[in-house]
């Protein structure tokens, strides 16, 4: 119970400092998808990495906002937990998807990623979006 706790105080925190800060540094986080190619429809993985320039990265979740018709997230988040890299400067998740229908299909995945930025003893709440190209068939 505690722990749900902590989640929401930092998810509340999050929104307050983002409003206050406005615009984020937009070299500051960079993200980028890069997703499996398919020969024909199944599973999908889809890996998101997230890097921080002069920065160390102390927290941070990523969300699928958004597929293509012919693809399904398994999941829509993954947290810090789940996360299969944790450097300073550098965090990598996987993420699972499933494409249906027939034969050839193309289109995007785009996701979310939050995070928590320090430099120094100062740390701020910052986010970005990156999309990753899928394709299905030959």
């Amino acid at each position: 119970m505690r722990r749900i706790g902590q989640v929401l105080a930092l998810l509340a925190f999050l929104a307050r400092a983002g409003e206050a800060h406005g615009d984020p540094d937009p070299t500051a986080l960079r993200a980028s998808v890069t997703c499996d190619h398919l020969a024909a429809p199944g599973r999908l993985r889809c890996d998101v990495e997230l890097r921080t320039r002069d920065a160390t990265l102390r927290w941070a979740d990523v969300s699928v906002v958004e597929v293509a018709d012919f693809i399904l997230p398994l999941r829509g988040r993954a947290g810090p937990r789940e996360a299969t890299t944790h450097e300073d400067d550098l965090w990598r998740w996987g993420l699972g998807l499933v494409t249906r229908g027939r034969g050839r299909g193309e289109g995007d995945v785009t996701v979310r990623v939050r995070a928590v930025v320090c430099r120094g003893e100062e740390c701020v709440p910052e986010q970005t979006t990156a999309r990753g190209h899928v394709l299905v068939g030959p």
